[in-house]
């Protein structure tokens, strides 16, 4: 999907993660990630609700494995 390839490209670091995802959601679904681990997107997804898109935590799950892997 268009979404999985933008995800791909935040993931490089290529593309800001705030282009796609508001301030507010990036910092919900970052917490719930660092909190939570390798969650599956599934299971993210139907404790997040319907705030959240599968999109939306694609992309910040690529943009946390980017931040990670810099530093």
């Amino acid at each position: 999907t268009v979404e999985g390839h933008m995800a791909y490209y935040v993931g490089t670091g290529k593309l800001p993660v705030s282009d796609f995802v508001e301030e507010g959601k990036l910092k919900k679904i970052s917490e719930f990630f660092l909190k939570n681990g390798e969650i599956a997107l599934g299971e993210a997804k139907e404790r997040l609700g319907d705030g959240v898109s599968y999109g939306e935590l694609k992309m910040v799950r690529q943009h946390l494995n980017w931040i990670t892997n810099e530093t």
